[in-house]
């Protein structure tokens, strides 16, 4: 894999560090310990921002030729640690469960943990796939749900609290069919 030192200043790749930059307010934010009603506003609003960004810096590096490999690897980066920070907000404030704390970050760190060392083996990272971005959106309105519904008893928290546990598991299994199937390819290709 080789990362070209202009690529870390293509404009869809510095909305991606601007992206990760967003784990400081909301870092400093829990740090602050101010009350629920105020937190969830600024929660909100660096939620918004993630997800502006997210749109934009793909938008971007497609219509200027910008796609690269340190992009595919600071993109979905930014988004999963980005989501681990608000995550873990929400869990300080007793919003979210341990368990499903604990559930988003077995599966990041799988998919992150293959996806490095896929990349060791075939020499280019493989971009995020649809499944993964449907995950990341059902955990994104689970989160939003789970902000204006504190009381956790809506139809709609049970329902995108469940959608978005199968999608974690769906994900999983599809980032791991995926490698593998990478693999044979790589390797039928290597020995031929």
């Amino acid at each position: 894999m080789f990362i070209s030192t202009k690529e870390f200043f293509y404009a869809s790749n510095l909305i991606s560090f601007f992206r990760l930059l967003l784990i400081i307010p909301t870092v400093w934010l829990i740090n602050k310990n101010i009350d629920w009603e105020h937190f969830k506003y600024f929660i909100l609003m660096i939620i918004f921002l993630g997800f502006l960004t997210d749109i934009f810096d793909g938008i971007i590096a497609r219509k200027f030729n910008q796609i690269s490999e340190l992009g595919k690897l600071i993109d979905p980066l930014s988004d999963k640690i980005l989501m681990f920070a608000v995550i873990l907000a929400l869990f300080y404030y007793g919003i979210i469960d341990l368990h499903y704390l604990i559930i988003i970050i077995a599966r990041d760190f799988i998919i992150f943990t293959g996806g490095l060392l896929l990349t060791m083996k075939i020499k280019k990272v493989l971009p995020s796939n649809v499944l993964g971005k449907i995950t990341v959106l059902c955990i994104g309105f689970f989160i939003l749900i789970s902000i204006f519904d504190t009381a956790q008893t809506s139809f709609w928290y049970y329902a995108f609290y469940y959608l978005s546990l199968f999608c974690i598991i769906s994900s999983l299994i599809g980032y791991s069919i995926r490698a593998l199937e990478t693999l044979k390819w790589n390797s039928r290709n290597d020995s031929v």
